[in-house]
């Protein structure tokens, strides 16, 4: 009677757990699908080259990333999810990480002067261009409410790059910045470079180390983030998705800017990075795995209302990007021809890292947003 009874029972759980796993390879299948559909429907309707996507849930306990379209015109290499590129200013959100990391070690004041923290001849330099530069605090840089004057898009900035061995450095930067402060009133938001390469030096000296040391010791290699790094030469390590600045015939393919010197983009906008690893660091951020949960508070806290993605809605905290339509925080970058969103949506707690190899295609990006939020909210909850 007792191995008959035995015999019922593991029959019934064979039973039940081949109908789960069943269950779940059907309802695998169906997501796969459907985000397949909607990645290639961005493709159709974009003018890039490669589109990327990769989606985590980590609550319901799923991730998927995908890739469509060419890495390289000229060679027709395919797109993988393996392909690294630059990410822009999505690098800012580890600056904002680094600077709450030295916080919370009583090193850095967000609210102490940057005179504290930069050297005597980079505040007097400061200080020729912006009245009562000794006011300006870290937390002003953070927010980008310091009236810190832009360098990209400057003809000065342009000149800068005749090939791409020959690039400014991080101080050259800074000083075109300045030579267009002030930019605005301090305490309102203006988008600024600028602001992001100085933090990189008050990391410095806050921390004792160059600032991409302290990003590799205390981010990178910690969240095992290997096919992430700081490159500020041609070596590149392979695949690397190639940006386009336009596809009008003949196309041109900007390799020079692929493959360039990215010394003044310290701070601001120097990480290479892949789908997998920005996944892995936009949720260990969110989840305060980098920072504690009071520092991570404080980043999303007292957003200032901002422009950078043209959304109603929009405003930016220490480092983050916010919006309530669509809802998420994160960081979108931008940089010759290699546009990357990585968000976190936060009404459906989903995780996603877009990324187009073709400038303008906010919409379509943010289409596909749309059209994935919608069937999460739809299907998977």
């Amino acid at each position: 009677m007792k191995k008959f009874f035995l015999f019922t029972v593991l029959g019934i759980m064979f039973f039940i757990s081949s109908c789960t796993k069943s269950d779940t390879d059907d309802s695998d299948q169906v997501r796969s699908q459907a985000l397949q559909k909607i990645l290639e429907e961005t493709k159709s309707s974009s003018e890039a080259p490669a589109v990327m996507l990769s989606i985590a849930r980590p609550s319901k306990n799923w991730k998927w990333s995908g890739a469509i379209g060419k890495a390289n015109i000229g060679s027709n290499e395919i797109a993988s999810t393996d392909h690294r590129w630059r990410v822009a200013s999505v690098t800012k959100m580890f600056t904002a990480a680094a600077v709450m990391m030295l916080v919370e070690e009583n090193k850095i004041n967000l609210d102490g002067s940057i005179s504290l923290y930069l050297s005597p001849s980079m505040m007097a330099n400061i200080s020729s261009r912006i009245t009562n530069a000794n006011s300006i605090k870290v937390r002003n840089l953070l927010n980008h409410t310091s009236s810190l004057g832009e360098y990209t898009g400057t003809n000065e900035f342009s000149s800068l790059f005749p090939n791409s061995n020959s690039a400014p450095t991080r101080e050259q930067a800074i000083d075109i910045g300045l030579q267009y402060s002030p930019a605005g009133n301090m305490g309102t938001w203006k988008y600024s470079n600028t602001g992001y390469n100085l933090l990189s030096l008050i990391i410095e000296n806050a921390s004792g180390k160059p600032y991409r040391t302290f990003v590799k010791e205390r981010i990178l290699d910690p969240l095992k983030m290997y096919n992430s790094y700081f490159s500020n030469d041609e070596f590149m390590i392979q695949p690397f998705i190639t940006p386009y600045f336009t596809l009008t015939p003949p196309v041109t393919e900007q390799n020079n800017f692929a493959l360039f010197n990215c010394n003044w983009g310290i701070g601001t906008g120097d990480l290479i990075s892949s789908q997998e690893d920005l996944q892995t660091f936009l949720q260990a951020l969110m989840r305060g795995k980098i920072v504690s949960n009071q520092s991570l508070q404080l980043m999303k806290s007292n957003g200032v209302p901002s422009a950078y993605l043209g959304l109603p809605s929009e405003t930016y905290g220490l480092g983050l990007m916010m919006a309530e339509d669509p809802d998420f925080i994160g960081h979108a970058g931008d940089l010759f021809g290699i546009h990357t969103k990585a968000f976190y949506l936060k009404s459906i707690d989903t995780y996603i890292i877009t990324t187009v190899n073709q400038n303008d295609q906010d919409i379509q990006v943010f289409e596909m947003i749309g059209k994935v939020k919608n069937w999460i909210e739809n299907n998977d909850n």
